[in-house]
């Protein structure tokens, strides 16, 4: 059930209250769409719409179309982070609106799909790509002169000989890992206010890793505990969900703008959003802006390798395989669903052009799968911030901590970011609002 907006709302803040409302409606239909919801207000609400049947669709329809028609007439705002607030409602409206068409029946192609809702220009990598990324790890992986084996049963046996029991991987993380993250964080990036991590394994599910924000400067973070880890990979993992990643971003969104400037909309997280390529695209870039390739190479032979027994390990072979980017395979999985490709298909994708082994082509087949478009967030979001991360800041000089900063404490979307990229810190970003 959808309740009445207070009487005394007008503006951004009834703008702000609708789009609660609107993305917790939506997630009445669709399990997955609200990641978190914190707050009195939002939780109030969220109360509200389980207690009830799913919200009729023609409701949510004439929210979202007035939602929008009430962010597209809003006057621009003169401060630059108000602009940003307004931007931000407005590109997130015209989102849960594409949400809702998609929910009655509508179809967008995969490109239209992925700029509606997350703010991104994509298409599918040529062969060649594929290709490039074959090569590489032709290269890197132990067997290269072994004729009898294919790329995918070479991956395959490294994996096995470089991965451990999830069991392990969580007591290193405890003990040898996430004091390493929390540390390296802390010298990039002061956190507003205490904050804390909780780490959990779950079982039956197709991520490696999930931050699951549980408000007041606490995230739940959960590992999959149905496959062994590659160890190489367990830095970048904990960085991505614990560091910061999601949760120190999720840490200085609540207290600047949550509670800060008390701006509800920040008091949920939604699916479907722009939101995703900007909070994927962070997490993505977190460690290499505080781990060097000579940093990572040194820590992982000195410290975690001796720790894990794994002291065979090749910790510059182990990072050139950790930094070749398959994920790019999930977006050309997306494109083979839409097309109408069978599970197996798409598994088989996976398996030829990224060289997965019969499990992980299962679980990144399931992955997209289940979240469809998100997909592109990950390495779209994280091709934003290498751009970003290399723009100056406002003294003339390249400064990521800047970024990082305003990223994690303002309202942002893939346009702005573009916007900045394209004109630097001082980048007008009136036209977003009437574009």
């Amino acid at each position: 059930m959808m309740l009445s907006a207070p009487k005394s709302l007008s503006g951004p803040r009834l703008a702000a209250y609708n789009h609660v409302q609107l993305g917790l409606g939506i997630g009445t239909h669709v399990p997955h769409f609200v990641d978190a919801a914190t707050g009195k207000t939002a939780l109030h609400l969220q109360a509200a719409m389980k207690a009830g049947a799913p919200v009729p669709l023609d409701r949510l329809e004439s929210t979202a179309e007035n939602l929008v028609h009430q962010l597209e007439g809003i006057r621009v705002p003169r401060h630059f982070l108000h602009l940003q607030r307004s931007i931000w409602l407005l590109e997130h409206a015209r989102a849960l609106r594409a949400n809702v068409q998609i929910l009655q029946g509508k179809h967008f192609s995969v490109a239209d799909e992925a700029k509606l809702l997350y703010g991104v220009d994509v298409a599918p990598f040529p062969d060649l790509h594929f290709q490039d990324l074959r090569n590489r790890l032709h290269d890197l992986l132990p067997g290269k002169n072994d004729r009898s084996k294919t790329l995918a049963e070479r991956r395959a046996e490294c994996d096995q000989a470089r991965s451990i029991d999830p069991n392990l991987a969580l007591r290193l993380i405890h003990k040898t890992i996430y004091p390493k993250v929390q540390k390296l964080s802390a010298a990039f990036y002061t956190a507003p206010e205490k904050n804390s991590v909780e780490f959990a394994l779950a079982h039956g599910v197709s991520w490696t890793g999930y931050n699951w924000w549980q408000g007041k400067g606490h995230s739940l973070v959960q590992f999959n505990g149905d496959r062994p880890m590659a160890l190489a990979h367990l830095a970048d993992t904990v960085m991505h969900e614990a560091g910061l990643g999601h949760h120190l971003h999720h840490v200085g969104i609540e207290h600047y703008l949550d509670r800060g400037h008390r701006w509800l909309e920040h008091s949920i997280d939604l699916f479907g959003v722009p939101w995703g390529t900007v909070a994927e695209g962070i997490a993505m870039t977190a460690l290499p802006l505080v781990m060097d390739k000579e940093t990572w190479i040194a820590w992982h032979k000195d410290v975690l390798f001796p720790a894990a027994h794994m002291t065979h390990l090749d910790a510059e072979r182990e990072y050139e395989q950790a930094v070749t980017a398959l994920k790019t395979a999930y977006g050309n999985a997306v494109f083979l669903f839409a097309d109408g490709a069978s599970a197996e298909q798409v598994q088989n994708f996976f398996r030829t052009n990224a060289a997965s082994t019969e499990a992980d082509a299962l679980k990144s087949a399931n992955f997209v799968k289940k979240y469809g478009s998100y997909a592109f967030t990950y390495y779209m979001g994280a091709a934003l911030m290498a751009k970003l991360y290399a723009r100056p800041s406002w003294n003339g000089q390249p400064s990521p901590h800047y970024w990082y900063h305003r990223l994690v404490s303002q309202p942002v979307t893939p346009s702005m970011i573009r916007a900045w990229i394209e004109h630097g810190s001082s980048a007008d970003l009136s036209a977003l609002l009437r574009a």
